[in-house]
């Protein structure tokens, strides 16, 4: 009897266990598959590559950094090299640290356009300005792009 009785324990707690007991094991066998292939995959990343856009990201980094510790010089240069001047809509405008500044947009008329550029170089803070004929070809309604570089007092 006390076998029979036994076996009766030990069959109702199999069955109590075993419904508990096959998900996890096959839970446990994807994990370990999914594991491999993620090693498999780390194993094959070009490690070079990404260390070089690592670089690349810092020295974005560093640049954001550089121009927000110093937005003053930023703005004030805005406001130096886009004066208020009549028939003049600045739409694009960019400074590098190393000097190149690059200003874009539209001038009503080429008399606005020549007065711009003049009170760029009457303002004494560049080495050279370059305004391609482009710019003058038209009379009225012109899309311009004028480059030019800062002295050295006035880089960022």
């Amino acid at each position: 009897m006390f076998g029979v009785g036994t076996l009766i324990i030990l069959f109702v707690g199999l069955t109590l266990l075993v419904p508990s007991y096959l998900p996890l094991y096959f839970q446990r066998t994807d994990l370990e598959r999914a594991l491999a292939i993620e090693e498999e995959a780390l194993n094959k990343i070009d490690k070079a590559r990404i260390n070089a856009m690592g670089d690349k990201v810092a020295k974005l980094i560093a640049s954001v950094r550089d121009t927000a510790e110093h937005p003053e010089k930023v703005s004030l240069l805005y406001t130096i090299l886009t004066p208020q001047l009549p028939g003049i809509a600045i739409s694009s405008f960019s400074v590098t640290k190393e000097g190149d500044v690059s200003l874009g947009g539209n001038a009503a008329t080429r008399r606005d356009l020549l007065n711009l550029e003049q009170n760029l170089r009457d303002s004494g803070r560049f080495q050279e300005i370059v305004s391609p004929l482009n710019n003058v070809i038209r009379e009225t309604n012109i899309t311009f792009a004028i480059k030019a570089k800062l002295k050295l007092p006035y880089r960022l």
